[in-house]
């Protein structure tokens, strides 16, 4: 695992020194080596941060030249089956100097070209392959976008890096924040694909190459379209499989078991992140039966027994054998842990669960340097109880004929907030998780908007967002909805809703919050962290699935389940979904209150003209007093604040 970063300037002036600061940002991410080239020809730069994974020599160092010196490369990832493509080449003639999946890759696409052999690895990776012959620089992000990869032109130079901290470093970068990606990040707790918060810079798509000719490294009106290797819409075509659910139960479980021993392959420690869910309880079920000695096993605590997963964990990694490991994080370890978020997530991010993945995270990096998880799990099995919970949401909202939602949407908002709270608490007998009287605004709001909805996929849109109040960012064009830029296939409208949600949720959700989430966390460590769930033979596996193998009267992730149950005691697994969140609105009002009303302070506010200062600090008193609990959006427009004041002070805007 490592950290790339590359520029394009005609001038080519302290093109190496520019390198070095750039790549020194990204220290964490590589911290065993570093190197830079400089194509004399074209003034194009390349740098690699290095985390030694695999083949530990200097052998494995990058930047990394081809046998016939044609590409050079600069990578960030594995490559889980380099071996099986290196007894492949050296059949075919092709000789090797170490022992890295870099040299592999190299010799993979001079011997079959870049798409060929990029549909032939399995792994997560972002690179950059610069072709000294034809003088092309191809940026390539691996299929489910496990990998980070930004590109784009700011004032005359073109940029890549890993991450956007990289880019800062560079004089001429304008650092000009794009308002409707900071409008989308209040909105959804994220900044989604293809934005980035700075104007300009995008994120490359998973699945994708661009191939970009000298010409246009030099000019931004030229933008080249980014090309599919390997695209989620041909997951709604795959045909259904039709063995029977034990044929299909066995062949997941091979797929699944041959999934996680690629993972495990390492130079160095490894271990895995377990909450005591089922998806992380089956990778560590996997690695204990693989391994000879115990495996070490790492999960977070909290003092509230309401977010608190860790006896769970603690019982099944006694059962399997584990050697494990817990951290319990408590209000103050927010406290002191927040403020490093504007540094490992180099854009705002509001994903709560980024201060416990940061700290297990610290904690698995004392003893091993790749870590395996359980992500993907709810998007591919239908984990997340929002999808049931919107689909019945839909039926009911169809009961409501058309011509009269506008006007009851209306009296929704009309109706006082205490009546509002007698019905949600006379519905809650029926169904508390849905109808809790916890935000009870939010709900009302959502609620009212609901009503004026005419697609299922709009609602969902809803169920995840924070509706109008990206209204909260000032002198923006305009309110952009994700599904403005989720653009969902034709033929994903014959599946059914469920496995229409899980398709957004796998292409959105699942690429800009979770695994970011989970990579910048890890790498702020320089902690390698991958997910067997996520190996795009499963994926493709997932989707050929029969829907009633995912959810069965209202049984989630049921392959997962069965697969689970030959390895461990049914009792240590069978509860409700927690998540992995934090008591936010409590540690808000509590010891975080100083924290968040310094960041909401007239001072604070009046750095930029970003964000309207008068509904902010409304939205914190109506917190405060209890009448109101946009908890969710305060949450963002914090962890918004935190990263301005953190690092870009000196903006221009």
């Amino acid at each position: 695992m490592c950290g790339i970063v590359g520029f394009f300037e005609e001038s080519g002036k302290d093109t190496v020194l520019k390198l070095e600061a750039m790549s020194l940002r990204l220290k964490a991410r590589g911290p065993d080596d570093h190197g830079y080239w400089v194509c004399p020809d074209s003034g194009l730069g390349l740098a690699h941060r290095r985390l030694a994974i695999l083949d530990l020599s200097p052998l494995g160092a990058q930047p990394m030249h081809s046998n016939s010196g044609r590409y050079v490369i600069v990578f960030n990832g594995e490559i889980y089956n380099y071996r099986a493509i290196q007894a492949e080449l050296t059949a075919a003639g092709d000789s090797f100097r170490g022992g890295s999946d870099t040299e592999v890759m190299l010799a993979a696409i001079e011997r079959w070209g870049l798409e060929s052999a990029v549909k032939r690895f399995i792994g997560m990776f972002a690179f950059a392959l610069f072709d000294r012959r034809d003088q092309i620089l191809h940026l390539v992000r691996d299929r489910l976008g496990k990998k980070p990869l930004y590109y784009g032109w700011d004032r005359g130079v073109f940029y890549f890096a890993s991450e956007l901290k990289a880019l800062l470093a560079h004089p001429r970068f304008s650092r000009q924040i794009d308002r409707r990606a900071l409008a989308l990040m209040l909105r959804y707790g994220y900044v989604p694909a293809p934005f980035s918060i700075y104007h300009g810079i995008s994120r490359l798509a998973p699945g994708k190459i661009v191939s970009l000719t000298r010409s246009e490294l030099s000019s931004a009106s030229s933008f080249p379209p980014e090309h599919s290797y390997w695209t989620p819409e041909d997951l709604v075509t795959q045909a259904p499989f039709t063995e029977t659910d034990a044929e299909i139960q066995v062949n997941f479980n091979t797929l699944l078991i041959d999934s996680v021993k690629l993972r495990m392959i390492a130079d160095v420690p490894v271990g895995v992140f377990l909450s005591g869910g089922i998806d992380s309880s089956l990778v560590t079920s996997i690695m204990q039966e693989l391994s000879t000695v115990p495996i070490n096993s790492y999960s977070i605590g909290f003092d509230e027994q309401a977010f608190n997963e860790a006896p769970y964990a603690a019982r099944i990694a006694k059962q399997l054998g584990t050697d494990h490991n817990e951290v319990y994080l408590s209000a103050r370890d927010a406290l002191n842990s927040v403020p490093l978020m504007a540094e490992v997530y180099d854009e705002p991010f509001g994903d709560q669960s980024q201060i416990p993945t940061l700290l297990v995270s610290q904690v698995a990096r004392r003893h091993v340097t790749v870590a395996l998880s359980g992500d993907g799990g709810d998007e591919l099995f239908a984990g997340y109880s929002r999808y049931q919970q919107t689909d019945l949401l839909w039926k009911l909202l169809r009961l409501v004929p058309t011509a009269l939602r506008a006007s009851l949407s209306h009296t929704v908002r009309s109706l006082p907030k205490e009546l509002w709270v007698t019905v949600f608490s006379l519905l809650a007998k029926v169904s508390p998780h849905i109808f809790s009287t916890k935000e009870i605004s939010a709900k009302i709001d959502r609620l009212s908007h609901v009503l004026e909805l005419k697609s299922f996929e709009q609602l969902y849109q809803r169920v995840l967002s924070f509706h109008e109040q990206d209204l909260c960012v000032v002198k923006k064009q305009h309110a952009i909805a994700l599904d403005e830029i989720v653009h969902l296939p034709p033929t994903l409208m014959q599946r059914s809703r469920i496995e229409r949600l899980m398709y957004i949720d796998l292409i959105s959700y699942l690429v800009d919050d979770i695994l970011v989430k989970v990579d910048r966390a890890s790498m702020a460590v320089s902690l390698e962290a991958r997910a067997p769930l996520l190996d795009h033979r499963i994926v493709e596996f997932a989707w050929r699935v029969p829907l009633h193998l995912k959810l069965h009267r209202g049984e989630s992730k049921v392959l997962l389940r069965r697969a689970l149950e030959q390895r461990l005691d049914k009792k240590l697994f069978e509860r409700p979904k927690m998540g992995f969140g934090i008591p936010a609105a409590a540690w808000m009002r509590g010891e975080l209150r100083a924290w968040c009303e310094d960041l909401l302070s007239d001072t604070k506010l009046a750095q930029h003209d970003l964000l309207d200062a008068a509904l902010v600090k409304k939205l914190w008193s109506d917190f405060i007093s209890g009448r109101d609990s946009y908890v969710g959006l305060l949450w963002n427009i914090v962890m918004f604040q935190s990263w301005f004041s953190g690092t870009q002070r000196s903006m221009h805007v």
